[in-house]
């Protein structure tokens, strides 16, 4: 169900840390390095950013996007969309996730990627609703720019022996989704 309540997207503040860190722990997300404690400084580097969304005055939810560890410089991960229980099925995630591919292609990014644990079967269903595809398992990561017209847009997928979950990604050029 959409409702139709007013949300302000805005970069995250110092002071948002708190109550975002709170809404990740409900939607179980373990924040366990170093840098994916640093909710707001982490954020604050070379295109990069982090949005939180506000509904009535309170912090709901929020993403960003950062270049993605290992990829091509063209590719960036979009990270922690996450929405506080009672406030899901408002838009607020894509709203969330509409500001953040924005803020892709103003980077310069031609792809988004993000991963998720294989249990997430309501995430990846959101995902691709919105353009992104899931990356069949493959050796390396083999990231390469892409062509407009490019069909087999993707050649690789991180391997990580701790990571069991699932890598998707969507185009953001001209016409994408």
């Amino acid at each position: 169900m959409f409702i139709n309540d007013p949300i302000e997207i805005r970069p995250i503040q110092p002071a948002d840390v708190p109550a975002l860190r709170t809404i990740l722990a409900l939607g179980g997300v373990e924040l366990l390095e170093p840098a994916e404690r640093a909710l707001y400084s982490n954020y604050q580097r070379s295109r990069a950013l982090y949005v939180v969304a506000v509904r009535h005055g309170e912090l709901v939810g929020g993403a960003g996007v950062v270049p993605f560890a290992g990829a091509d410089p063209l590719t960036c991960e979009l990270q922690r969309l996450i929405v506080r229980p009672g406030a899901r099925r408002r838009g607020i995630g894509e709203a969330l996730l509409r500001h953040c591919v924005a803020a892709a292609r103003q980077f310069l990014y031609v792809r988004c990627c993000f991963e998720t644990g294989v249990r997430g079967q309501a995430a990846r269903r959101f995902y691709a609703r919105h353009g992104f595809r899931e990356l069949p398992e493959h050796g390396d990561w083999i990231m390469r720019p892409l062509r407009a017209s490019a069909r087999g847009w993707l050649d690789g997928v991180p391997v990580r022996p701790s990571f069991d979950g699932v890598t998707a990604c969507a185009l953001l050029g001209a016409g994408a989704q």
